[in-house]
């Protein structure tokens, strides 16, 4: 018993502070998995018809679970570039001492990250999209999105008719 509660300690100490501190369910690991490999960054309604993109939508799963601050910096650490900015701007809204620890290096990068706004993608620098981040400058984005994120989740009714009162 004495060897299995070492192993566990020891597991936990090189996996992170977040070793067995949340659990995610199958939509939830799906968004983490997804994020964690996104290569660019797209927030606010995409696309003709404006809709979310799919790793905004993932953001904002991640965002509603109770541990979001541990499971972004999980993200933070293990994901590509795309992956790293989307913790970041969640970090900024559940964790803002963590997130002005690890915006620093981002603010003076200049390779590029590909970007996708309304129904134009382009390449910024990394540099440019983490000072919006920490500038607030897609927070109101994020908080529409969260806004039409939950009103998806609310099922489509037919609404009653007088007969069927």
């Amino acid at each position: 018993m004495l060897k299995i509660s070492v192993l566990m300690i020891t597991l936990c100490a090189v996996m992170g502070s977040s070793c067995f501190a949340y659990t995610l369910n199958v939509p939830q690991k799906t968004a983490y998995t997804q994020l964690k490999e996104a290569d660019g960054f797209a927030l606010g309604g995409i696309g003709a018809a404006g809709t979310l993109s799919r790793s905004e939508i993932d953001l904002h799963v991640l965002l509603a679970h109770p541990q979001s601050a541990l499971i972004l910096q999980d993200l933070w650490r293990e994901a590509k570039l795309g992956g790293q900015l989307y913790a970041l701007l969640g970090l900024r809204f559940r964790d803002k001492k963590t997130f002005d620890q690890k915006i620093s290096p981002y603010l003076s990068r200049q390779d590029m990250v590909q970007v996708v706004a309304g129904c134009t993608i382009i390449s910024l620098p990394v540099g440019q999209v983490a000072t919006r981040i920490q500038h607030g400058d897609y927070d109101d984005q994020l908080r529409r999105g969260s806004i039409r994120y939950k009103k998806s989740l609310i099922p489509k009714v037919k609404p009653m008719t007088a007969k069927q009162h």
